[in-house]
């Protein structure tokens, strides 16, 4: 009997470690463009081929996913959009918006499962950059985060190029681990429409056809709650990470049926 109880107390101890390992983060991410004067260490220009690819089985942020997880995870939580309310960088955005300094090119949230090395899926997005102001960028998204959002690559290449002076694409992968680990590869192709390029260090730049090519790749050990700062010379991002803890399921309590009498009368004797 003591030997059941053992084993019992085993199966009923890993379940719950089980449970334990099963977590949902919300990440939330602005992009920003610095307008300020360029360091002299950032003038040398050494040409380079930078070009960021798709990854395969990559979850596009703003479609449904239709990936597979292991069956632990709630796929209700797995990479959907926050909502407005649900962003918690708002302040930070504002700022970024009353700066002369910093534009604003993205800010954009999801929710997803906190993944291990081996699970972990990169999360792709192509954001067009409009060169009106951020209401006109609005009324053009479609709802997956703030007012600049990622949007799907189709619907993003179906809108008109006349205002549209840049491009930013990413890969980003979350990683749970004893920490949380972010990776981060980000590309920023922007038009110069009097054909002069931006003179940057090889490790950030490279010039095409009209446009200077900005690149952005780092890893960066996190902790929740943490907003975490990525500095470049020309792209930072701000990354804030979350945990999410999905509501508790409703129990309906089961109201007691009365129990008919299917007799009636004096019972004859």
């Amino acid at each position: 009997m003591r030997l059941l109880i053992l084993i019992l107390a085993f199966f009923n101890l890993g379940a719950v470690q089980a449970e334990e390992d099963v977590r949902y983060y919300d990440i939330e991410l602005i992009v920003y463009e610095n307008l300020g004067p360029i360091p002299a260490e950032h003038k040398e220009v050494k040409p380079i081929s930078v070009n960021l690819e798709k990854p395969d089985k990559a979850v596009t942020l703003g479609q449904a996913f239709t990936g597979r997880l292991p069956n632990k995870y709630n796929t209700a939580y797995a990479f959907i959009p926050l909502q407005l309310e649900e962003l918690q960088l708002v302040k930070e955005v504002d700022r970024i918006r009353e700066s002369e300094h910093y534009r604003l090119l993205l800010h954009t949230g999801w929710r997803q499962p906190g993944l291990s090395q081996r699970e972990a899926l990169n999360i792709y997005f192509k954001h067009l950059v409009s060169a009106a102001s951020d209401e006109a960028v609005a009324a053009a998204e479609t709802p997956v985060a703030n007012e600049t959002r990622a949007r799907p690559e189709t619907d993003a290449e179906a809108q008109p190029q006349t205002d549209i002076d840049g491009k930013l694409e990413g890969v980003i992968k979350v990683i749970l681990a004893r920490y949380l680990h972010l990776n981060i590869g980000m590309l920023y192709e922007k038009r110069q429409g009097d054909g002069t390029v931006d003179l940057f260090d090889s490790s950030y730049v490279e010039e095409r056809e009209n446009e200077t090519v900005y690149y952005l790749k780092q890893n960066r050990r996190m902790r929740s709650k943490e907003l975490h700062y990525i500095d470049h010379p020309v792209i930072g991002a701000l990354v804030r990470i979350t945990q999410f803890v999905p509501p508790e399921p409703v129990v309906e309590e089961l109201q007691p049926v009365p129990i008919q009498n299917k007799t009636s009368g004096a019972i004859k004797r």
